[in-house]
């Protein structure tokens, strides 16, 4: 059995050295845009924004409403760094406050704060899948 979990541990640092090796090249990706979102039921708009500052770092700013005297808006600070050569990693923390409709106690709405982490495929050069 031991002898199985030392090939496992070599095949994975294997394999994540492989990842890796393109790294230093896959910091084509723009971080810098902006995202704008509807919804229709119930109707709302959404938007977030992104501003690289610096290699492998980001602002983020996001807000949405459906217009009933509701919201949810966040910012915070992210990061970007590559697997290879098409794939990246990302992520962001954020403080958000969040406001409901029914909500009459907090005029600013109510505090929280959120961790974000995904990946994102670059595939062509207009066009980035992020999950």
């Amino acid at each position: 059995m031991k002898n199985n979990t030392n090939k496992c541990a070599i095949h994975t640092t294997v394999a994540a050295l492989c990842l890796m090796s393109a790294a230093a090249s896959a910091t084509n990706f723009n971080y810098s845009n902006l995202e704008i979102g509807f919804t229709a039921n119930p109707s709302g708009l959404a938007a977030t924004g992104r501003y690289a500052f610096m290699d492998g770092a980001h602002f983020v700013v996001n807000a949405s409403s459906q217009f009933e005297g509701d919201w949810i808006v966040s910012g915070g600070a992210g990061f970007q760094a590559p697997i290879n050569g098409f794939v990246d990693i990302h992520g962001d923390a954020r403080i958000y406050s969040v406001r409901f409709p029914e909500d009459d106690k907090h005029d600013w709405g109510e505090l929280a704060y959120g961790v974000n982490v995904g990946a994102g495929h670059g595939y062509c050069r207009r066009s980035r899948p992020t999950y």
